[in-house]
């Protein structure tokens, strides 16, 4: 079975294309002969980023599409469709005219191409079977490679001479529908209550306007560390820190990733798992620094093992690559 994932490719830059490509190694490690390449490039015999042979596309059973079909429109093979975007941030992204996706996933349900939809949590399934007309929508866990993200260190991280006494990450992206930018302020009471603690940001915008001068004033207290764009240590950050903390209540690449690396988590509320998680309304400064607190309480060694379990049963790219798996041989039967 030959699978060929189209999926942008911005390696450290983007959720959508290290999900993608945790699946495609899940899959080639469980037998399936499968790749990625860049929709919008213009080779087609080209794999990236991972190697095995040249293939091009009119040569695979089964297209998985992740950024659109791009160059590849015209391909008649059966289409699994898979749907990374949050709702409201998918919404936005078409009312500032940056990409129709609501409109263009809607588009999908007349083209019989389509033969499978997937998001990878459970609390969009209604929003997708909305805009598809009740189409079924499939779901599969998100992809974490746990022998990539994991606990394993050689060395520890200092956040180059920035580090504090408890080191807290925020990692996510900012995005116009949801931003760190409220978890700010619960910091701010957290390290009042626990002297010596630093925030480190990372994914932080080129622009700041209204943000500088809310770091100012954590860094003029002595509790902010690194302040940075994309970076490509997060392992080596994950690993280093006491906790991370998140305004997202789904399993962003930021959350799933640290707590493969065994590093707890303070998250929005919907997010049921065990106390490597603990849950807060993220607009809500005191319910934020007080999950900080109750985490920052709990045993390190503990609170760390269970964040790793955490990973190891809800999130293994190989369980992920099981469901599509069967996704595709149900396409194929059909077919």
């Amino acid at each position: 079975m030959k699978i060929l994932h189209l999926a942008t490719v911005m390696p450290h830059g983007s959720g959508l294309y290290e999900s993608a490509h945790d699946l495609v190694a899940a899959e080639r490690a469980s037998g399936l002969d499968s790749c990625i390449i860049d929709p919008n490039w213009p080779v087609v015999d080209r794999d990236v980023p991972i190697g095995g042979g040249e293939r091009v596309a009119g040569a695979c059973d089964v297209i998985v599409s992740h950024s659109g079909l791009g160059l590849y429109a015209e391909i008649q093979k059966p289409i699994v469709q898979v749907f990374h975007g949050r709702p409201e941030s998918s919404y936005r992204l078409e009312q500032q005219g940056v990409s129709a996706v609501v409109s263009g996933a809607a588009g999908l349900r007349n083209d019989p191409r389509y033969q499978a939809f997937v998001t990878l949590w459970q609390s969009h399934v209604p929003f997708w079977s909305l805009v598809l007309d009740d189409i079924k929508i499939d779901v599969a866990n998100p992809p974490i490679d746990l022998a990539a993200w994991s606990p394993t260190t050689t060395k520890r991280y200092d956040f180059h001479g920035q580090r504090g006494e408890l080191n807290v990450v925020c990692s996510d992206m900012w995005r116009s529908d949801k931003t760190p930018f409220c978890l700010l302020p619960a910091f701010a009471l957290f390290a009042d209550q626990n002297p010596g603690a630093k925030l480190h940001l990372y994914g932080v915008p080129d622009k700041r306007d209204g943000l500088e001068p809310v770091l100012e004033r954590l860094r003029e207290r002595g509790q902010l560390g690194e302040v940075c764009g994309r970076v490509d240590c997060l392992k080596e950050v994950y690993q280093a820190a006491d906790m991370l903390i998140s305004p997202h209540g789904i399993v962003t690449r930021a959350i799933g990733e640290a707590l493969a690396c065994g590093c707890p988590v303070v998250a929005g509320a919907g997010i049921g798992l065990p106390i490597s998680v603990v849950n807060a309304e993220p607009d809500d400064p005191y319910a934020v620094s007080g999950a900080m607190n109750t985490l920052a309480g709990l045993d390190r060694n503990d609170v760390r093992t269970a964040a790793r379990t955490t990973a190891e049963n809800e999130f293994d790219s190989m369980r992920a690559a099981a469901s599509l798996k069967a996704i595709y041989e149900k396409v194929l039967e059909a077919k």
